[in-house]
């Protein structure tokens, strides 16, 4: 007896996705419940790990050494960080043999997220720049903003690129920081609604879904960065409640609550002791409970040492 056309499909749809958090039919909570359940402490521990192409080296020595591949993604990896050296087709080539061995090689088969720097263009080899964001606040056009980060995002994901560590929403109140050229100035709001159409931009949408073409987006840098002591990158930044969530803290809920970026990365710097890397009001109770920020924390360079 032959079965019908559509009963085989649906049999062959079934062995396809025989691990239901394969099968993206499936609702994402119940996908990542079914993950966690197969995962083991080793597997979970190596999803909070990154690594950086250049440290080590990747190359196509290392990609063809199974010894070393086995080494750096063998239980796989959250995070690749950006191959900066890299020409477009370096890229794609090293991104694709990573992808591939993941893929194949490792038990789960989860794919690496690639980040990139992407401030005022794509941080890369055969890529287009455009003015700083400071500049960019000057029009107070956030259409125009909108525009030239879709572009970008094209750019980034073209060279496989997952998501990028941008954009830089810091209020900056104090003139000798030394990043004002990457934020949008000094005003909440300004900061909040360029902040917003950039992420549009990036995203290419408002629903926290990344489109085809696009990037997830990284708000950061969570928060008080723009008047951090002496204007240092690393300074503390010891200002009252009131102060924060006036001026430091209502960009990133302004996006939050429009665009709903993929994720947001905490400051290097401590307030009141606390490092923001490792403060649970600010992460916990006011990130996730009261705006319900549902995405990825990206920790900054370095900033868990």
């Amino acid at each position: 007896m032959k079965l019908p056309i559509f009963f085989c499909f649906l049999a062959l749809s079934a062995g396809v996705y025989a691990q239901p958090y394969k099968n993206p039919a499936l609702p994402i909570a119940e996908r990542v419940r079914d993950l966690l359940s197969r995962m083991t402490t080793e597997e979970k521990a190596a999803q909070l790990r990154s690594t950086w192409s250049a440290h080590p080296k990747i190359d196509d020595g290392s990609l063809g050494n199974p010894h070393i591949m086995d080494s750096l993604f063998g239980q796989g990896i959250g995070m690749i960080n950006p191959d900066f050296g890299n020409t477009m087709e370096q890229a794609l080539r090293y991104r694709t043999a990573i992808n591939d061995y993941i893929r194949t090689k490792t038990r789960l088969a989860i794919p690496p997220i690639f980040l990139d720097e992407s401030h005022h263009g794509l941080l890369a080899y055969q890529t287009d720049v455009f003015p700083m964001s400071i500049g960019f606040a000057c029009s107070w056009d956030t259409l125009l903003v909108q525009k030239v980060y879709t572009y970008i995002a094209a750019q980034a994901a073209a060279r496989g690129t997952t998501m990028v560590l941008a954009p830089v929403v810091d209020v900056t109140r104090a003139p000798c920081w030394g990043r004002t050229g990457e934020i949008f100035g000094e005003d909440p709001l300004l900061c909040g609604l360029m902040g917003s159409a950039t992420v549009r931009g990036f995203q290419g949408s408002c629903d926290g879904s990344i489109a085809p073409n696009h990037v997830a987006a990284t708000l950061k840098h969570f928060t008080g960065h723009g008047q951090s002591e002496a204007g240092v990158n690393q300074g503390p930044a010891d200002f009252p409640e009131r102060v924060l969530r006036t001026f430091h803290m209502e960009p990133f809920r302004f996006a939050v609550s429009r665009v709903k970026p993929a994720a947001i990365m905490p400051a290097y710097l401590e307030i009141d002791g606390i490092p923001c890397h490792a403060n649970p009001w600010l992460l916990k109770d006011v990130l996730r409970k009261e705006w319900g920020f549902k995405g990825l924390l990206v920790s900054d360079w370095w900033a868990i040492d």
